[in-house]
């Protein structure tokens, strides 16, 4: 079975605004500390300052939380809709996890005062390499479900435990992945992690349901959103 990878957006926990990989600074003071730091430097051919990227993407975070967990979710579409802790990173390269490398990120901004940024763990961007050819459907076209959903998407994955459809024009609010990366979030027991099957990608909607199961539309619910708390 093939799986949606997202965060589940608890409340306790912080969500990122934004990547920032380029510190602007407009006065010499500024430009000359970037420069030091070997973040900038004087082009002679462009007769410009050059600003170069941070070693490691800034992540800022916001939200009134009080845990740090392993996993956090952006809150608007983007291409990285997730950062991940060190555990998880650790659960993947022990589990050999395949479609995926590891990005470090520095976490920036105190989003509370329950919770510091120097408290925090490492997180990691997922540079996710797997692919699946085909568009997965969301509950916005609820309507397009057909009864052989399931085989169609296999028949389209690469195989790997993380993969991504094709690029959508508005970004992502989810990564993909196989059983096995469900299975570790469940007995590593990460937090703020959400999964829903890919063929019912809406679990809520009868029209994906009625394809799978006679059980109750609660019970279904209830089984592919335990993860989510």
């Amino acid at each position: 079975m093939l799986f949606s990878f997202r965060s589940a957006d608890a409340s306790k926990f912080p969500v990122f605004l934004n990547v920032q990989t380029v510190e602007m600074a407009f006065d010499e003071k500024g430009i000359k500390r970037l420069m030091e730091q070997g973040l900038a430097h004087y082009d002679e051919a462009e007769n410009a300052i050059v600003f170069t990227e941070f070693e490691k993407p800034r992540v800022q975070v916001a939200g009134s939380a009080s845990e740090w967990p392993d996993i956090i979710g952006c809150e608007i579409f983007t291409e990285n809709p997730i950062v991940v802790s060190d555990r998880v990173v650790a659960a993947f390269q022990q589990a050999g996890v395949t479609g995926c490398s590891t990005k470090p990120v520095e976490v920036v901004k105190k989003p509370s005062r329950k919770l510091d940024v120097r408290t925090a763990p490492e997180y990691y961007f997922l540079e996710v390499s797997g692919r699946i050819d085909m568009p997965v459907p969301s509950c916005i076209n609820a309507d397009d479900v057909a009864p052989d959903l399931a085989d169609t998407l296999t028949s389209k994955w690469d195989q790997t435990d993380l993969f991504l459809d094709p690029p959508s024009p508005v970004g992502r609010w989810a990564l993909f992945c196989s059983e096995k990366v469900y299975e570790l979030a469940q007995a590593e027991k990460w937090t703020n992690c959400g999964f829903q099957p890919l063929h019912y990608f809406a679990p809520y909607h009868k029209r994906y349901l009625k394809h799978e199961s006679e059980a109750p539309l609660s019970t279904l619910v209830k089984r592919y959103t335990r993860q989510l708390k």
